[in-house]
């Protein structure tokens, strides 16, 4: 299924409908924009695991509560739309690298090399 086809856009939809904090689902809206623009930018990266956008919006937020001083971890809805996208930036190429790590730390299924 391509990011083009109806059926791609309907089940990112049927997701983001089950958010219901009107600000987490802005949130999330930023996320896959931030996702959509790194990965288009770098097409050498890839997503090495299921992409799990409540827990990247919840790393974003902790990381702008403590890099703030503030102790709501939902301070960053109120934030300026350009600190929001780097926070969520972060968060989301954090996780992109950390999955791109792992995967060079796994055995490989087959051999380097196939020629003997």
């Amino acid at each position: 299924m391509s990011r083009s086809e109806l059926s791609f856009a309907l089940l990112v939809e049927q997701a983001l409908v089950r958010v219901e904090s009107p600000a987490r689902r802005q949130l999330c809206v930023e996320l896959l924009c931030v996702l959509a623009t790194i990965l288009r930018r770098n097409p050498e990266l890839y997503l090495q695991q299921p992409l799990h956008i409540d827990s990247l919006v919840h790393d974003a937020q902790l990381t702008f509560a403590k890099d703030s001083g503030v102790s709501d971890i939902n301070a960053l809805s109120s934030a300026a739309p350009g600190v929001s996208v780097g926070y969520l930036a972060r968060a989301v190429v954090n996780s992109v690298l950390q999955g791109a790590a792992a995967a060079h730390l796994e055995p490989a299924a087959q051999p380097s090399c196939l020629v003997s």
